[in-house]
């Protein structure tokens, strides 16, 4: 929380832009949040981590970026013991012998229930063998359902908030529980305590790009405040939302 007070003191101390400059600014790419991501995003750019995400560009159709980028970060099939997912692997191995928790950045409780909405078979060899072609179908579900339940104005915003519950693992639903468990609930709950407004009643206020800024902020802090495990991957989370932010602050339009 200390670091989003620091980090919101900082943009503060520079004169705070109405809601009209700032929309002029976003329509000359020039994003008050381009430092953030320029530290937490470095990671990822290094030769001996060289992750794939780092490197994606924007196509301009922001649910195939929110598609691609996931996948990208996934990077192929984990097995990594620390990982959370690990708890929740299929009932039988690969194959090969090796036991995958995630294929493409898929968890397989994910799997289990986004398969059968995009038509996909569950069976642990189908997750293992998962297609890129069958990642988009089962992201397409989820990115459709979510937007939906969301009811955010802003696609670009909402976004964030689907990040967030990808992140969580959507155990307890695409909302989360609201109980401190990370999710979006939680996320959105966050944003009201910390602002004093709903994340649409922000959109109004303070404009789609701010409101998508302190998102991406809040869910840092809102990681290093309840995950046991950011002090062993706060360096790749962060990255990773700030090439989020990198990619996805080009669909917003105020």
């Amino acid at each position: 929380m200390k670091k989003a007070i620091i980090i919101m003191a900082l943009l503060a101390s520079c004169r705070t832009p109405k809601k009209a400059e700032m929309a002029e600014m976003v329509k000359n790419k020039k994003f008050i949040g381009d430092m953030w991501e320029t530290i937490y995003g470095a990671h990822a750019l290094k030769p001996n981590v060289n992750h794939a995400y780092g490197v994606y560009q924007p196509t301009g159709d922001i649910e195939n970026d929110f598609t691609k980028f996931t996948m990208l970060q996934g990077g192929g099939k984990s097995v990594d013991p620390y990982d959370n997912a690990n708890n929740y692997k299929p009932p039988v191995p690969d194959v090969d012998g090796s036991w995958p928790h995630t294929v493409h950045d898929i968890t397989w409780p994910f799997f289990c229930t986004w398969a059968p909405k995009a038509g996909i078979p569950v069976t642990a060899q189908r997750f293992y063998d998962m297609t890129e072609d069958e990642h988009g179908r089962m992201v397409d579900e989820f990115i459709k359902e979510g937007l939906s339940i969301f009811n955010i104005k802003s696609d670009a915003v909402g976004m964030v908030y689907l990040y967030t519950s990808w992140g969580s693992g959507i155990g307890d639903g695409i909302m989360g529980n609201g109980r401190h468990d990370y999710g979006a609930r939680d996320l959105m709950d966050y944003y009201r305590q910390f602002y004093g407004m709903t994340v649409n009643e922000s959109i109004d206020t303070a404009g789609e790009y701010i409101t998508f800024f302190n998102s991406l902020v809040l869910r840092r802090e809102q990681m290093k405040r309840e995950t046991s495990s950011w002090h062993r991957y706060n360096v790749n989370w962060s990255s990773g939302l700030a090439h989020f932010h990198r990619i996805m602050k080009n669909y917003c339009k105020s």
